[in-house]
């Protein structure tokens, strides 16, 4: 019976003394064995802006003219400025940093068949409906934004005379 009872006392006494030592006291702020489960908290995402779209790689990856009904009279320009077109989709590139310097790429379209660079800047109207890219020659286009996202830039420019061309660019 003794030895049953020390046999009781001795394993009530590793019992305890496990448990004691295995949770520290979350009063010295250590709480490394006391599990508690948390979800976790995604810290809220700020809304790009237009600008902040604009920026990166992009190449153009379908091009759109709607004609007008006076430029509808000449069948055959209408038909040579579409099949142009068809040669520019995915030779030019664009690259708008942040910086707001901007680069771009005509792949092969160099008087030699080279390719083709042209320096510059680039800018947003205040509204951000507006983009102005200035060239290192000094000329300046200006497209209408009609959509951004972060995979897709639609940019559209009126010509008088022949319609809108809508520009359609990917982010590379």
């Amino acid at each position: 019976m003794k030895k049953t009872k020390f046999l009781l006392l001795t394993i009530l006494a590793i019992v305890i003394n496990t448990s004691l030592t295995s949770c520290k006291d979350s009063s010295k702020g250590d709480t490394s064995q006391i599990e508690t489960p948390q979800e976790e908290v995604e810290a809220p995402k700020k809304e790009a802006s237009t600008a902040d779209m604009v920026v990166g790689n992009w190449i153009l990856s379908n091009m759109e003219l709607k004609v007008d009904e006076d430029a509808g009279k000449d069948d055959k320009m209408v038909q040579f400025a579409k099949e142009m077109m068809k040669e520019f989709i995915g030779k030019f590139h664009y690259d708008f940093n942040a910086d707001k310097t901007s680069k771009i790429t005509m792949q092969g379209l160099g008087s030699g068949g080279e390719d083709k660079t042209e320096n510059g800047t680039w800018s947003l109207s205040s509204d951000n409906k507006i983009i102005s890219i200035s060239g290192n020659n000094g000329k300046e286009e200006t497209f209408n934004v009609v959509s951004t996202g972060s995979k897709e830039l639609v940019l559209s420019k009126s010509e008088e005379g022949m319609g809108e061309t809508i520009l359609t660019l990917t982010k590379k």
